[in-house]
């Protein structure tokens, strides 16, 4: 085999043309045998290539009432899930009665005042605020 980066006598048109376009691909005669070798063409499917961010969290909030629908402060609320997950947190309504639980991951949770055993099925929607006032069962 010849390695067409060498001089030789009577190169062809031929020659000398396969000879400029390995030179422009950047093609060239291996070491050892003079094998010609072709850098690697990587490819990537679009999808593939794009990370996959985290879901954006979604928040919960709402007024913690009494039996007779009156907000009332100092109420403790109860979030519970994603499901089927038991995990709880635990916030207080403030003087207004209001509630919050901000970055929450989308799912259904479970949302109760303290010593409700049912509380209310709710979706969190990523992104968005789900409102839901809550009350003892009465």
């Amino acid at each position: 085999m010849r390695d067409d980066n060498e001089p030789h006598a009577n190169p062809s048109s031929a020659d000398d043309a396969r000879a400029d376009r390995r030179r422009v691909l950047g093609l060239g005669a291996a070491a050892a045998g003079g094998v010609w070798v072709a850098p690697a063409i990587l490819s990537m499917d679009a999808a593939a290539a794009q990370t996959v961010a985290p879901p954006v969290p979604g928040s919960v909030s709402g007024f913690a009432q009494n039996c007779l629908g009156v907000n009332t402060p100092g109420v403790p609320v109860i979030l519970t899930g994603p499901a089927p997950s038991p995990a709880s947190v635990q916030v207080l309504s403030d003087q207004a009665g209001f509630y919050v639980f901000a970055n929450v991951a989308p799912g259904t949770y479970s949302v109760a005042v303290l010593g409700d055993p049912f509380g209310l099925n709710i979706v969190v929607n990523a992104g968005q605020n789900t409102a839901q006032d809550v009350s003892p069962l009465c």
